[in-house]
């Protein structure tokens, strides 16, 4: 009897301690799913606001990428009308440059035709000067006579000359030609010259300096949507730009690193919810295995004592 006491209330202290370890496990079991269910809630609602975050971000993207494909349309669009319009001036310039050298080598042919008259006249006046000499020397009367046809002829000799260069005069004035610079003379160390061609070189310098930075302005004012002409509204209008593309991005940087820290958030919810996955499954596991051990030593308790009588009896 005192056995089989000792034996019941080894059953019933196990039998307390497997409820408890029960309901220990049920209650575990009960807070890792709250547990789970609210992270997997806070989860699911974490992870709607970082998709519609990442949603809104790639739509700004989207539409930068666009502003900036059609600012690059428009540039191109306009650099391809200046370098029609630049062809065209060239295409202009050669045709206004053939004309003129078409016009000069005809004023040449022009001068070199009057001068060879000239000196045709020249001799031929020469050659009369000669035989009214020899005439004068023979004939008093008959020089006189030869010295008025050469006065006569010298007259029309002149005004045919006057006539040829007025013609010149009034082609050349229509001609736009400029005439090439002769080479100067080296001058002498500090004299007037010198100083003179020294300011002229400077001048040059600062002319070339400022068409420079003219051209770097226009190239500015190309790439600048909607900006003026002016050099200052210009300069203004590229601090603008440039202060905002810097801002612009600093809020997509700020952006990205929002975006890496969402998803590191959601990398550590998933590792914890598969750890309290873990958690929940190594208790079942435990559970599953007290329960059946209890089981089993329930078994070999009932079959020790004989059957299902003294079961009744324990119970009673």
């Amino acid at each position: 009897m005192e056995n089989n006491q000792d034996v019941q209330e080894v059953l019933n202290t196990l039998s307390n301690s497997i409820s408890a370890n029960e309901s220990f496990a049920a209650s575990i079991a009960k807070a890792a799913e709250a547990v789970v269910a609210m992270d997997a809630s806070h989860f699911a609602k974490q992870q709607q606001k970082d998709h519609e975050q990442l949603q809104r971000i790639a739509a700004q993207h989207q539409q930068e990428i666009q502003q900036e494909q059609q600012q690059q349309e428009q540039q191109q669009q306009q650099e391809q009308q200046l370098e029609q319009q630049l062809e065209q001036q060239l295409e202009q310039q050669l045709q206004q440059e053939k004309q003129q050298q078409q016009q000069i080598e005809q004023l040449q042919q022009a001068e070199q035709l009057q001068q060879v008259e000239q000196l045709q006249q020249a001799e031929q006046l020469q050659q009369q000067e000669q035989a009214q000499a020899l005439v004068t020397e023979q004939d008093p009367t008959a020089a006189l006579q030869a010295a008025v046809i050469q006065d006569e002829q010298h007259q029309q000799v002149l005004q045919h000359i006057a006539t040829a260069a007025a013609e010149a005069g009034s082609t050349l004035a229509t001609v736009p030609i400029t005439a090439s610079p002769q080479p100067p003379a080296k001058a002498a160390v500090g004299s007037p010259e010198w100083h003179k061609i020294r300011r002229d070189n400077h001048k040059e310098v600062e002319r070339r300096r400022r068409e420079n930075i003219n051209d770097g302005i226009n190239d500015i004012a190309k790439i600048i949507p909607s900006c003026d002409k002016n050099k200052g509204s210009i300069l203004r209008e590229a601090v603008k730009y440039i202060k905002a593309v810097l801002a612009e991005n600093e809020r997509l940087t700020g952006e990205l690193a929002a975006a890496t820290t969402a998803k590191h958030e959601i990398e550590r919810y998933l590792l914890e919810k598969s750890v309290a996955e873990a958690t929940i499954h190594s208790l079942n596991v435990q559970y599953e295995q007290m329960k059946r051990e209890y089981e089993e030593l329930r078994q070999k308790m009932d079959e020790s004592e004989g059957g299902p009588s003294s079961k009744k009896q324990r119970t009673e």
